[in-house]
Formats: C-alpha cells, sequence, structure tokens
C-alpha cells in the first residue's frame, strides 16, 4: 500500500475531526470523506466506513492504538478501538499481533481509513 499523503485541507479536516467531539466528530470525518470523494481518492470509502462503524483509536497514555477484534481480553474497553481482523491485517503499522500503536491520532485515524479503503476495493465491508 502506498503512503497516502495528507494534503493542508485535508489534514485541516482531519485535526476539526480530532478536535471535535461527539457527533460533530463523526460530522467532520464525513467532510474529509466528501472531500477525497470530489478529487477521486479512494481513500474516502474508507472514511466513510471509519464514520458508519464510529471506530476511534484508543488514547492510551499518548499513543494511539488499534486492537484486533476477536480476541478474548482481560480488560473491556470502549469498543471503538476494535477492528475487525481483516481490516487490522492490512494496517501498515501492523505492530504486534493483537494491536498496533501510534504516536498521533492523526497516524492511527489515517491508516485505519486506508485500511477500510482496501476492503472497500476487494469489496468487503466492516
Amino acid at each position: 500500500m502506498p503512503t497516502p499523503v495528507i494534503t493542508d485541507p485535508a489534514r485541516g479536516l482531519l485535526q476539526a475531526a480530532i478536535d471535535a467531539s461527539g457527533e460533530e466528530r463523526w460530522d467532520a470525518l464525513s467532510i474529509l470523506a466528501d472531500w477525497h470523494e470530489e478529487r477521486g481518492d479512494p481513500v474516502a470509502a474508507g472514511w466513510r466506513e471509519v464514520v458508519r462503524l464510529k471506530r476511534w483509536p484508543l488514547n492510551d497514555g499518548g499513543t494511539f492504538v488499534w486492537f484486533r477484534m476477536g480476541r478474548t481480553r482481560k480488560h473491556t474497553y470502549w469498543g471503538c478501538e476494535f477492528l475487525k481482523g481483516r481490516v487490522f491485517r492490512k494496517l501498515k503499522q501492523y505492530s504486534y499481533p493483537d494491536w498496533s500503536d501510534y504516536d498521533t491520532k492523526a497516524d492511527a485515524l489515517l491508516d485505519a481509513a486506508e485500511a477500510f479503503a482496501a476492503e472497500a476495493r476487494e469489496g468487503k465491508h466492516g
């Protein structure tokens, strides 16, 4: 998978989503998806899945984490930070078998959007 480039307008839209809370967060990501779609960028489908499934990385003390869904966990989290195994395996930063961590929330979200977009290209969802 090629490394996606976030241009300034897209970076601003992503930062607006990161700074928002509640439904405003999902609205900002939907606008980001629209922006990509208008430019013919297939990552738009990935952003739409992030919104549809309401996926958001866990902030684990300044590291942002995605977990692979389907594994028994000692701790219960919110649930929004879990990705199905086939999506999880498409993350570029596949750190560990059951979780992947990032230095920034933007990096975590972008990687998830790319993974969901890859799923969409294969005709799979969620």
